[in-house]
């Protein structure tokens, strides 16, 4: 009788793997670890630096010139940062907290700085994308009487606002994952054009300036072509618990993938050359 099962058994396993069954599926499987491989190599580093720089400059959006005392101006300016993702993966940038937008040497308070929803703020891997901010102004009838001479000058006025986004970082590693959050926060100015040029629909900005602080930012004049802005979001920015994160989960996830895919596909591929 236990001869009778052991025959069995051997029958059943013959018909389980046949040898060019089990030839494919240990080529297959090899394959998958040599691509696992090729993962971890291209996720060493986990992340590199990204550099950044003005887009182009925007026009003001829904203009409402008001008279001081009487009605406020209210308008919109997009802000658009482009950026360089060296990383093999995706990076996006969500709708962070609102950041003051100021006017004025003084930084008269006008307004908010806001992620713009309805853009895409993306950055694809190994390619460029753009960050989205709006700042929201809003001079009131009041404040409108005290930097009317701004408004007015023949050199602009300086806006100032608070850049504030998070970044989000996504990585799935077979059996393990990545997540980060990291907030993305720069003082940013221009000059802004007087009325008078945004009425005569000259050009109404100058070029965007961007520093960690307000101490350390330099708003260049109306007519400059140039830029001071050259923002890098460098691995040290970053928190070493979240990139210690990170290494770990690539090299259990890929480590173990590569593990169990080798030990598996060599193993079929000597069974299948034993059955031929």
């Amino acid at each position: 009788l236990a001869q009778a099962f052991a025959a069995r058994g051997a029958a059943m396993a013959g018909d389980v793997c046949r040898p060019v069954s089990c030839l494919i599926a240990g080529v297959f499987l090899l394959l998958w670890g040599v691509w696992a491989t090729h993962l971890w190599f291209r996720f060493t580093p986990i992340y590199q630096d990204m550099t950044c720089h003005p887009g182009k400059v925007q026009r003001l959006e829904g203009l409402k010139v008001g008279v001081p005392l009487l009605s406020p101006t209210v308008f919109t300016l997009p802000v658009e940062t482009v950026c360089s993702n060296p990383n093999f993966y995706t990076i996006s940038l969500v709708v962070g907290e609102p950041g003051e937008v100021f006017l004025g040497e003084d930084r008269v308070k006008v307004g908010q700085a806001m992620g713009a929803p309805e853009r895409d703020s993306e950055l694809p891997a190994h390619g460029n994308g753009s960050m989205w901010m709006q700042a929201k102004v809003h001079i009131s009838a009041s404040t409108m009487l005290a930097v009317s001479d701004l408004l007015f000058a023949r050199t602009g006025v300086p806006l100032y606002m608070e850049l504030n986004q998070m970044m989000r970082i996504d990585i799935g590693f077979f059996f393990g994952h990545w997540g980060v959050r990291k907030w993305v926060r720069k003082k940013c100015g221009m000059m802004l054009g007087s009325l008078s040029t945004t009425i005569r629909d000259s050009d109404p900005t100058g070029p965007l300036a961007c520093a960690n602080s307000w101490d350390e930012l330099h708003v260049l004049p109306l007519t400059s072509t140039g830029s001071m802005f050259d923002m890098k979001i460098v691995g040290g920015h970053m928190d070493p618990e979240e990139l210690a994160k990170g290494k770990l989960a690539k090299n259990i996830g890929l480590g173990v993938t590569m593990i169990v895919m080798y030990v598996l596909g060599v193993g079929l591929v000597l069974r299948a050359i034993s059955l031929f």
